[in-house]
């Protein structure tokens, strides 16, 4: 079934996702990074800024970290792989809006055109169906 999530996961997967005062060690995003692993996570990337959260900014405290992402089943990707993920610039919340747009989303639509077999007409049921 596809499925995705676009949420604040509140955990970092990678160190590198966060900048600011303290570091963030590679043992507190170890459970985090199996989940990922056992549930066979997609990431959706994203446009715009790497870190969707901060706290403290203009001091020597300001710390920010990449914590809102998108999520999605392997079938969700194969449906809908042109979608896009949009970290929006923002001015009023310590979380940026995440805007998921699914604009370029074209369905895929299998069609197979009729084909006639000749042998078909030899099937006493096929007059009266045909």
């Amino acid at each position: 079934m596809p499925w995705i999530i676009v949420d604040d996961f509140n955990e970092l997967l990678r160190s590198h996702e966060k900048r600011g005062i303290l570091g963030h060690p590679s043992y507190l995003s170890n459970q985090f990074q199996q989940v990922w692993l056992d549930l066979y996570l997609q990431d959706l990337g994203y446009v715009g800024t790497q870190f969707t959260w901060e706290k403290w900014r203009g001091t020597d405290r300001w710390v920010e970290e990449w914590l809102d992402r998108a999520v999605a089943s392997r079938s969700w990707i194969s449906w809908f792989g042109a979608a896009k993920i949009y970290h929006i610039s923002h001015t009023s919340s310590d979380h940026i809006p995440i805007f998921l747009d699914l604009r370029k989303f074209v369905p895929k639509v299998q069609t197979k055109n009729f084909k006639f077999q000749n042998h078909w007409s030899y099937e006493e049921e096929c007059g009266r169906l045909v």
